[in-house]
């Protein structure tokens, strides 16, 4: 029987999908398993004793060069950790200089026909990191994509980096449906970029799903460890989201639970702002500070003072006794009493430039820091006590250039002909600390989401941040509140509803209590002793 040269064609190309498969099967190393609570948070000292799936991959020098790969898992995802061998934002596109065309390729039950043939393997599920998809292939042609936030796409950390973790969800749900992405016990995966680079060099990882369930992360509670330590509260409120009244309960109630001292608002737009014109409700600080006090009453003999500087406004139940500022930030001086805390507290509130704005963010970035330098070595806008605490909150929008994040936390200034030089801005004790900020009751630390009805197609991630002085101030209790994945019993608690978060901003709210050094009167026999 002669076979004609198209489907002699097929017969081929059939035949050299099925060896190829074969190939593909081989593992770079031997299979892996590892049932492991990993939390995605640019942290990566929970894969401490995770052995590498492989070493080294393949790469061009000054471009993606891929080395070791990680994977574990528990009952709902599977994480990997991969080094790409450059600094790159993994959510940017190779359009932007540090940007990627990495694609993760994962067959879900190493099956060779219920997917879409690709390097090797029958992909189930394909991830384009720097175009920001998600595509899941059925047999033969058909596929469906979706966006990061739809398809529940994690990774961290948001700014440049050479090393990344990802949770990806063995089971999406984009719309109300399951759509089982890994159903065996056993995946096969390959990482491939634009350029050539490929991990591994050859055939595909291995790993085998560990069995078992990881344990929920213990709860943090809302309430104080000490009721004389001193609540922060930094959230962004979306477009002057509180002046609408069908939003407004919303955060009076989250506030009524939470019972802050101080607050930094990001995004309370003024009449006077022209940073977003198409905003049409609009707040000036007094406003806004008038609304808090409005309903949340501050402690006998104290009341609500305020400041603002472009959409940056800051409420504190003690005297604002300096300000400065740009449209991008406030530094606001409060004079704690003496029975709070025996140093004076700066405040830095800030909204920086976001998305691809990285020079814009460079200079805010060195504006802020440079102005705590001024101010420890007395050159500043407003005089401070040299030991004074300082709180560096905010909208950071750390989508951009690590180096960033470094001017803030390490004083490491990036342009110093514009700004002058690094500093230690926690004195001695070198940089500023980062509030870890996990969520209330979820292993999770991303502070911006935008989900449903108009998912973004960037992941949930890690924008905001609280940097404080580890020197002079200790950090207590600190959270992210997401009403979302908050018992309904706490929420009956507090009287807070599931969609509260989702409904108030696309940002979460932040909470961060601190203790401070003070004076107390200390009884002593018959004398009253200073403690």
């Amino acid at each position: 029987m002669q076979l004609t040269q198209k489907r002699m064609g097929i017969r081929f190309t059939g035949i050299i999908m099925i060896m190829a498969t074969f190939m593909g099967m081989a593992t770079a190393d031997p299979d892996k398993s590892t049932l492991r609570a990993i939390s995605i948070d640019g942290d990566f000292s929970d894969w401490d004793g995770i052995s590498p799936l492989v070493t080294s991959g393949t790469g061009t020098a000054g471009g993606i060069n891929f080395g070791r790969v990680w994977a574990a898992n528990d009952q709902e995802y599977l994480y990997l950790k991969v080094e790409v061998g450059r600094e790159t934002i993994w959510q940017e596109p190779t359009s932007l200089s540090i940007g990627n065309d990495i694609r993760i390729l994962i067959d879900g039950n190493a099956n060779s026909n219920s997917g879409s043939f690709m390097e090797g393997i029958d992909v189930n599920f394909e991830i384009g990191l720097g175009n920001r998809y998600t595509e899941v292939h059925w047999s033969g042609s058909n596929s469906s994509t979706y966006n990061f936030s739809r398809a529940g796409i994690l990774g961290l950390p948001t700014y440049s980096s050479d090393t990344f973790e990802f949770r990806i969800p063995r089971t999406i749900r984009p719309f109300s449906t399951n759509i089982d992405i890994i159903t065996g016990n056993t995946i096969r995966f390959v990482l491939v970029d634009g350029s050539g680079a490929r991990v591994p060099a050859s055939g595909s990882m291995q790993y085998t799903m560990a069995g078992g369930n990881v344990a929920p992360p213990p709860p943090i509670s809302f309430e104080r460890m000490d009721a004389g330590d001193v609540r922060v509260l930094v959230h962004n409120a979306e477009d002057t989201a509180p002046a609408d009244p069908d939003i407004r309960p919303h955060y009076e109630r989250y506030l009524l639970a939470m019972q802050p001292d101080i607050i930094c608002f990001q995004e309370i737009y003024s009449p006077h702002s022209s940073q977003r014109p198409d905003v049409t409700l609009r707040w000036t600080p007094e406003q806004a500070r008038n609304w808090i006090a409005s309903f949340l009453d501050p402690a006998p003999g104290e009341q609500w003072h305020v400041a603002g500087s472009g959409d940056n406004v800051t409420i504190s139940k003690w005297p604002i006794i300096g300000t400065a500022g740009t449209s991008r930030y406030l530094a606001a001086h409060i004079d704690m009493p003496e029975e709070i805390s025996l140093h004076n507290l700066v405040i830095f509130n800030a909204h920086t430039p976001c998305c691809q704005n990285n020079s814009g963010r460079d200079a805010v970035h060195d504006e802020i820091s440079s102005m705590w330098r001024n101010l420890l070595n007395g050159t500043g806008p407003f005089v401070i006590d040299p030991n004074a605490a300082v709180i560096m909150a905010g909208d950071f929008n750390m989508v951009g250039f690590v180096r960033q994040l470094e001017t803030l936390r390490d004083g490491r200034i990036i342009n110093n002909s514009n700004w002058g030089p690094s500093f230690s801005p926690a004195r001695a004790d070198g940089s500023l600390t980062s509030a870890p900020l996990r969520h209330s009751h979820a292993r999770d630390i991303y502070t911006w989401r935008r989900l449903g009805p108009t998912y973004s197609p960037f992941a949930p991630g890690k924008l905001d941040y609280i940097f404080f002085s580890g020197d002079v101030m200790e950090l207590r209790r600190n959270f992210v509140l997401d009403t979302s994945t908050t018992p309904q019993a706490v929420l009956n608690q507090y009287n807070m509803t599931a969609n509260l978060s989702e409904s108030a901003s696309d940002h979460l709210v932040m909470v961060a209590d601190f203790e401070f050094p003070r004076l107390e009167l200390v009884e002593h026999g018959n004398q009253w002793l200073v403690h």
